[in-house]
């Protein structure tokens, strides 16, 4: 009976461990520093060190808004169902950005507080 008691425990311990992850609610990420920037005729493609809350992170989604000149990106992450250490991490995150027109354009990378880290790029 103490066999099939443990048996119970180990397998609801270990399925709720699976699921976990999943049910967390994703985390809009903070820009540190935005390591590098290619440009490659219209496409963009950006280097981003993220500031993650523990070292448990990873990328989850990006979302993008373009105008004719701006682009803001916001990155979110998601902690993943294990045990982690409270204590500051960072990822990096390879994001790529289509522009349809040519010209100055604004890259606006969310850091926190609804501050941005703003940079200024031509394409040609």
């Amino acid at each position: 009976m103490k066999t099939i008691i443990l048996l119970f425990f180990t397998a609801f311990f270990f399925s709720c461990d699976i699921f976990e992850s999943n049910l967390q609610t994703p985390v809009l990420l903070h820009t540190m520093k935005v390591e590098n920037i290619q440009i490659d005729g219209n496409r963009v493609q950006t280097d981003i060190i993220l500031s993650t809350g523990t070292p448990c992170y990873y990328f989850y989604s990006s979302e993008i808004t373009k105008t004719d000149s701006e682009c803001i990106i916001k990155i979110y992450g998601k902690e993943e169902g294990e045990i982690c250490l409270a204590v500051l991490d960072s990822i990096k995150h390879v994001q790529e950005i289509i522009f349809p027109t040519s010209g100055e354009k604004k890259l606006k990378f969310y850091r926190f507080d609804g501050e941005y880290l703003d940079t200024i790029i031509t394409i040609n």
